[in-house]
């Protein structure tokens, strides 16, 4: 998404390429698979110009945001500002539940002591926002 809101920015792939030190091919590469990953076109392209299509301009938007927001952590997690706490609702299967995911909660919750977790167990269907479950893993068809 850097990538992609720096020829944004600077007007062109190459243009960008140069200020992130990457080849021309190398940005074309990766602006087309970042089309392919999302299944569609995000910039009208020409030998001298490039546009943003409709769904260009809401990854702009987006990709702006989520960027944004990132760095923000990122930058309070290295100054040690903020503390993970609060409460978490999950839910899984129970096969799952007790063999992979409560050794890893007793780890997380050593690590994070402000931070409760209530795991539901269930091999059934889940109403997710009936119950506040927060996150739901589940795996099979």
């Amino acid at each position: 998404m850097r990538l992609f809101l720096q020829i944004v920015e600077k007007g062109g792939l190459a243009v960008a390429g140069r200020e992130l030190g990457l080849a021309s091919t190398t940005v074309s590469e990766r602006l087309s698979a970042l089309e392919a990953h999302y299944n569609v076109r995000l910039l009208t392209r020409t030998t001298r110009s490039i546009s943003l299509t409709d769904e260009g301009r809401e990854l702009v938007v987006g990709a702006r945001r989520l960027l944004a927001e990132a760095e923000e952590i990122e930058a309070r997690i290295k100054l040690g500002v903020e503390k993970i706490s609060g409460s978490i609702r999950l839910s899984a299967p129970i096969n799952l539940g007790r063999n992979q995911i409560v050794p890893m909660l007793d780890i997380f919750m050593s690590e994070n002591r402000e931070v409760t977790v209530d795991l539901t167990l269930s091999d059934g269907n889940v109403d997710l926002v009936g119950q506040g479950i927060d996150l739901a893993l589940r795996y099979g068809d």
